[in-house]
């Protein structure tokens, strides 16, 4: 770790800042397990641990060696592999039942319309004086809304900054085990929709830019991942496949005690206007 030391500061911080210099880091052997997995991107590693404690000290690591990215995640009872047969993490749109990738095209086609009709419909609901400037933000909020509540399928992809969120979720239809999958990304600019060009990426983080009316986002410090093009012409669904940004993949047994309850999470929340907004569509 590079310190850099201030000028003027009372010898007490001086000294805990020297002692950070020599710190040792746990070794992660004492509570995980490294699995060797073909399945696993070359970039990301596989652990085991026993415990939601262990998962704690895991992602601390995590973090402690990844400070220069965001790390989101992802809660799974399974995983998925793509055509290459490693770990696959796309959006909605793409995916058919059981994680399925070879949709029809016609089915895809079909998949868009629906969003954009939801886009349209959910856009004249929102609040005109709404603090987001340029078109492409505000429909990468609108899109990353849909996703969040299930309105329709998007190429977006759901991800929280809470690790309890994530394990309540993955905890959610499994039997023994379940999945934390950690993403790294570019930090923000503050709060700010990160949007980017290289490398194409948009990352809402859906908790700051929620409407105050929409509370579920917020109980599930709710991001949403995707990239900056929103009608894919080609369809070219390898794009969003987002393994290329895994860092980790953690299996933990599934267990009650620190499992976020349907009602912290708002499950079951939804806004008038998200339900006058359906049953337009009905």
């Amino acid at each position: 770790m590079q310190i850099t030391y201030l000028s003027g500061e009372s010898g007490v911080l001086n000294r805990l800042i020297m002692s950070l210099d020599h710190l040792e880091v746990e070794d992660i052997s004492s509570f995980c397990r490294i699995k060797k997995d073909e399945h696993m991107p070359n970039q990301a590693n596989f652990y085991e641990v026993d415990s939601f404690t262990n998962l704690v000290r895991i992602v601390a690591h995590l973090h402690f060696y990844n400070q220069e990215r965001l790390l989101l995640y992802r809660g799974q009872n399974k995983l998925y592999l793509n055509k290459n047969k490693q770990y696959s993490f796309y959006p909605s749109i793409f995916r058919g039942a059981n994680g399925n990738l070879n949709l029809q095209p016609n089915e895809l086609e079909r998949r868009y319309d629906e969003l954009n009709k939801m886009k349209d419909l959910l856009k004249d609901k929102l609040p005109s004086k709404y603090p987001i400037e340029g078109t492409e933000l505000k429909d990468s909020l609108i899109y990353s809304i849909i996703q969040h509540y299930n309105l329709a399928s998007t190429p977006f992809l759901d991800l929280t900054h809470s690790l309890q969120v994530a394990y309540s979720f993955g905890c959610e239809g499994a039997s023994n085990h379940c999945y934390i999958a950690v993403f790294g990304f570019p930090h923000l600019k503050g709060r700010q929709i990160l949007y980017k060009c290289k490398p194409n990426l948009i990352n809402v983080p859906l908790l700051y830019h929620c409407p105050p009316n929409i509370l579920r986002p917020h109980f599930q410090e709710a991001y949403s991942i995707g990239l900056n093009i929103f009608t894919d012409s080609n369809r070219d669904k390898s794009r969003h496949d987002w393994k290329k940004n895994l860092v980790a993949i953690i299996e933990i047994p599934v267990e009650d005690t620190y499992r976020l309850t349907e009602d912290y999470l708002q499950l079951n929340e939804k806004p008038d206007f998200i339900k006058e907004v359906e049953n337009n569509l009905q």
